[in-house]
Order: structure tokens, then sequence, then C-alpha cells
């Protein structure tokens, strides 16, 4: 989900949050992994891997938010 603060007037420069749900990324508990559940560094692995695709994509959001209110990100 990515949320972008429009405020100009409180905010000079366009604000991107990127959050990762855990929905999007379950079994982060280890109370009741089963023996074939990845572990939480093949875990980690997998949400760097997502982060990397998506991270490109929300900067180019947050520079058009920036170029559209007039700013630069």
């Amino acid at each position: 989900m990515a949320v972008a603060v429009l405020d100009r007037q409180r905010y000079p420069v366009a604000s991107v949050t990127l959050t990762v749900s855990n929905r999007a990324f379950p079994g982060g508990g280890t109370r009741h992994r089963a023996k074939d559940a990845e572990t939480p560094e093949e875990r980690a692995v997998r949400i760097e891997d997502v982060a990397r695709e998506w991270i490109p994509e929300v900067t180019r959001c947050a520079r058009e938010i920036s170029r559209r209110l007039g700013t630069q990100a």
C-alpha cells in the first residue's frame, strides 16, 4: 500500500510510505510453523525481493506527485 501526503501547506515535498502487510507475507511467527514452512531468513529474502521489485515504482510515483505539486523529489 502506498500512501501519498498531498497537503502542500503542511508538507512542502510529497511523502510516500511503502508498507508491507503481514497478509501479503503470512507465516512470520514460529509458534505453529510446519516442518516445511520457510525459515525467518527465507521470509526476509522473499520480502526483500518484493521490495526490490516495488521500490522503483513507488519512487516513480513519488516523483510524479512532487512534479504535480511543483516540487522535486
